[in-house]
């Protein structure tokens, strides 16, 4: 069962983190974080004539700062549930409801106000790369509070994993999910106004999409129908060659 979770959960995490960049604590003040982050000024960063070589290393360093905050929250969930193992069905059943909850949250149809709240560090601009790193471990902890439905039901996942390091796995995908935007960004800066445009065009569906998958996934956790998926996974790569590929 565990097992399935973890397999299962991989791709939940990294859409989880990918929509929490949309949050309201990330997405409206992506060109501030870019800015902060590498010194350059605000107006240059939203007019798009950034040097992206500029913003590429401190971004970096910003999301390895946060992913070993989520990293380390995804390890003690892990270590938690472990301890707890005698009582899995149990403990089953109220993360799948809680998973429910959090993609209700996330979708706007329950609103959890304290999920919400953002509490940041006041860290001084730093231009050094420890400072961009440190940078990155105090928003992680800023951030924990306004990401909260889908961390929240990321770290719930972890929860289940029967080893440790599972756990950390999940939250190091969910890591990647917010950080690759926050790098393309980086990269693209040119083409940041036109993203961000199109994002928040999109933005209510986008939503109502991730959660809408946190609420099912949620609904197989608590039913104990997370196999299900495992099962037409194996079916799909075995129909299509993608395991006897692997297992070259």
């Amino acid at each position: 069962m565990a097992a399935d979770v973890v397999s299962v959960g991989l791709p939940i995490a990294l859409v989880a983190g990918a929509a929490s960049f949309l949050s309201p604590c990330v997405l409206p003040l992506l060109p501030g974080y870019l800015s902060y982050m590498s010194g350059i000024s605000l107006e240059m960063v939203r007019a798009g004539k950034a040097p992206a070589r500029k913003l590429l290393g401190p971004t970096l360093l910003f999301v390895a700062g946060f992913s070993t905050i989520f990293v380390v929250l995804g390890t003690s969930a892990s270590l938690a549930g472990s301890l707890l193992r005698e009582n899995q069905l149990l403990l089953t059943r109220i993360a799948g409801v809680l998973v429910v909850v959090m993609g209700l949250a996330f979708m706007g149809v329950l609103p959890l106000p304290f999920l919400y709240s953002e509490k940041r560090l006041d860290m001084r601009r730093g231009r050094t790369l420890a400072g961009n790193y440190l940078m990155g471990l105090s928003f992680g902890l800023g951030w924990t509070p306004c990401i909260g439905p889908t961390l929240g039901a990321t770290l719930v996942i972890a929860s289940q994993a029967e080893r440790v390091g599972e756990g950390a796995l999940l939250l190091l995908v969910y890591s990647l999910g917010l950080g690759i935007p926050f790098v393309l960004s980086a990269v693209g800066v040119s083409r940041l106004a036109g993203a961000l445009s199109f994002f928040r065009r999109h933005e209510n569906l986008i939503l109502k999409v991730s959660g809408g998958l946190l609420v099912a996934f949620g609904v197989l956790l608590f039913t104990n129908r997370v196999y299900l998926i495992s099962a037409s996974i194996q079916r799909w790569m075995d129909a299509v060659g993608l395991e006897e590929l692997i297992g070259i």
